[in-house]
């Protein structure tokens, strides 16, 4: 099941970004994909992070490792949320 589960996610997260960054799709399509892109990626860091905030009383070791985790995923998605809208600008 879980490879079934797995094998699913990868064509559709896959997908989802070839058409988001494929010109020759109309805006129309590629924007609300783009905005469930950044929604889903968005709530995974959140989750992380506010995970990490939470065990922070039983484990502070893990809780920052979580929370540095949470903020390298955050600082790579916006560098390439940078790096999309530029090329899109172009």
């Amino acid at each position: 099941m879980q490879v079934i589960l797995e094998f699913l996610m990868e064509i559709v997260l896959e997908g989802s970004l070839y058409i988001a960054g494929n010109k020759k799709i109309s805006k129309w399509i590629r924007y609300p994909i783009i905005g469930i892109i950044v929604l889903f990626f968005g709530a995974v860091i959140f989750g992380i992070g506010f995970f990490g905030v939470i065990i922070f009383e039983k484990s502070k070791l893990l809780s920052f490792f979580l929370l540095g985790i949470s903020m390298l995923f955050l600082y790579f998605s916006v560098k390439k949320g940078k790096q999309f809208l530029e090329r899109e600008r172009q």
